[in-house]
């Protein structure tokens, strides 16, 4: 089959390294792959692609140009079928499909909460933008959401039929030989007596990562511990201002964003996720393959669906500090059991998840 792939971008993040391990396995089972994105990393591309996998740079960051030159490309080559992720890209390709007339079959893969999204827009531009997602979603021949929760939100938000909303997580297991990788950090030697606790994403107020902070300072009057919070982002002086206030700066690193987080997760003993809201929470995916210990907000959509309603993880509400610091305290005094963790990793395996697209793809494409 011939595939595009339509995202924004391919800097670093988890919806584009979701995009690429995707090509690669579908280019690896035979089929003609192509990635197109409005612009791809300044520097060094974060994630490895094939060189089997074609990709197009629209070298742009105007939505209009986006738009003008997908619809070129539609236009241009006959693809089986179609796929793009997140909000603008998804309402993007469905606008240029329809323009250009094209009959190959386009999948959305929606990624975020659409009520907590629209919540978090600040322009009034980019909420009537947000408002089109009920319409145009309507024009995509199939709608992929990456947990249960997120489909029946989206459904409710649109108002699309829910049995019309197909779920498909997110092929997050990582790869590669992570468990013998050398100790990134001297706070996670072995031989290092006090237990890291450590938590990963941008540092976006989504992520709530203040909120993290005042919890482990709570934590800290319980027992002696350590975090580390990988990432960088525009909430990164909020973060650090956390830290000043709660005086806990020889307790914590922020040692910014890793490409390959794998090496500090193996070597750490506890993973927590403090955010407001998630599509899926690849990263809870990560922590698992490690074998870690997990505790993690109940937040919308998917930690509950990823751990199982609590069994691969603890389970604390949304912003409350006195509760995942009892979380952590309660899940650092517990047997780790990273047989259990790394099993539960192998049901997001790109194998697994590749394999029900591919399914999903040629069903279209016939």
């Amino acid at each position: 089959m011939r595939i595009l792939l339509i995202y924004w971008d391919l800097t670093m993040g988890g919806v584009q390294h979701m995009t690429t391990k995707m090509a690669n396995e579908l280019s690896a089972r035979g089929h003609e792959v192509t990635i197109a994105v409005a612009f791809r990393a300044p520097l060094e591309e974060p994630y490895s692609i094939d060189p089997s996998v074609r990709v197009v740079d629209f070298d742009t960051t105007r939505v209009r140009h986006f738009f003008l030159s997908l619809r070129k490309l539609m236009q241009l080559n006959r693809f089986d079928v179609m796929f793009s992720a997140t909000t603008v890209p998804n309402m993007v390709a469905v606008l240029a499909r329809l323009t250009s007339f094209t009959r190959s079959p386009l999948v959305v893969s929606e990624r975020d909460n659409p009520k907590e999204g629209f919540k978090a827009l600040k322009s009034r531009s980019e909420r009537l933008v947000w408002r089109l997602k009920p319409l145009l979603y309507r024009g995509a021949s199939q709608i992929v959401c990456v947990s249960t929760p997120l489909a029946d939100a989206l459904a409710h938000f649109t108002g699309i039929p829910r049995e019309k909303i197909q779920v498909i997580h997110n092929p997050a297991e990582p790869e590669g030989d992570f468990v013998n990788s050398s100790v990134p950090h001297p706070w996670l030697a072995e031989s290092s007596e006090i237990p890291v606790v450590i938590a990963a994403g941008r540092m976006h107020p989504q992520k709530d990562f203040p909120m993290l902070v005042t919890s482990f300072a709570a934590l800290l009057k319980r027992r002696q511990a350590r975090l580390i919070i990988l990432g960088d982002g525009p909430e990164r002086a909020n973060v650090e201002a956390a830290i000043t206030g709660c005086g806990i700066w020889d307790n914590v690193l922020l040692p910014g964003t890793q490409k390959d987080i794998m090496p500090w997760l193996v070597h750490a003993d506890l993973f927590v996720m403090s955010s407001l809201f998630e599509g899926f929470g690849n990263v809870l995916v990560q922590a698992l393959a490690a074998g870690l210990r997990i505790v993690s907000t109940d937040c919308p959509d998917g930690p509950s669906e990823v751990l199982e309603g609590g069994r691969y993880g603890r389970l604390t509400p949304v912003g409350d500090v006195g509760a995942m610091a009892t979380a952590m305290d309660e899940a650092l005094g517990e047997v780790r059991d990273s047989l259990r963790q790394v099993s539960r990793a192998r049901d997001f395996s790109v194998s697994t998840i590749v394999g029900r697209y591919e399914k999903l793809f040629q069903s279209l494409g016939d």
